[in-house]
């Protein structure tokens, strides 16, 4: 259904208990212009498909200290930046910094290409076309319908961001 939730206030929150900030941007980019450093977000990602560009390729943003304590989703071809071995010979790898640890093999560079023209594209429009856009989205959507009622936070609250529920 959708609903804007207050992100920079929940990170506040979420940093006072010394929890870690996750922020899944794909919808909210799609009609909306974000500065990731203003969210107080550990990490956030986002779909290139969700902005016109390929299918299989997005992006991960995170504090590089924070990336670096992540272990390698995938091991192989430049993920690994030295091994030694065990007392009982067992391979104890040390990994490359960030992003190289999650890079292994061959990288999808026409998917990453694809992402920079959608971002070019996305970058050269209006904010104000993609409010509107945002807007017809909403108008449209099923909470705009008689009898149901959003998810979320209220239009009152509506200070921070679009999230899909």
């Amino acid at each position: 259904m959708g609903g804007v939730v207050p992100v920079a206030e929940a990170a506040k929150l979420a940093r006072r208990k010394g929890i870690k900030v996750f922020v899944d941007d794909a919808q909210y980019l799609g009609t909306h212009r974000e500065d990731v450093s203003t969210l107080g977000a550990d990490f956030v990602a986002f779909s290139a498909h969700k902005l016109g560009g390929p299918f299989g390729v997005g992006a991960l943003w995170g504090h590089e200290t924070e990336l670096n304590r992540l272990g390698p989703w995938k091991l192989g071809g430049g993920t690994v930046k030295s091994v030694a071995w065990d007392l009982v010979g067992a391979p104890d790898p040390v990994y490359l910094d960030a992003p190289g640890r999650f890079e292994a093999g061959v990288q999808n560079f026409g998917g990453a290409l694809g992402l920079h023209e959608a971002l070019k594209v996305r970058e050269s429009l209006p904010a104000a076309r993609c409010a509107r856009t945002s807007a017809a989205s909403s108008a449209a959507s099923p909470r705009a319908s008689p009898g149901s009622a959003p998810c979320g936070c209220s239009d009152a609250r509506r200070t921070s961001r679009e999230a899909a529920w």
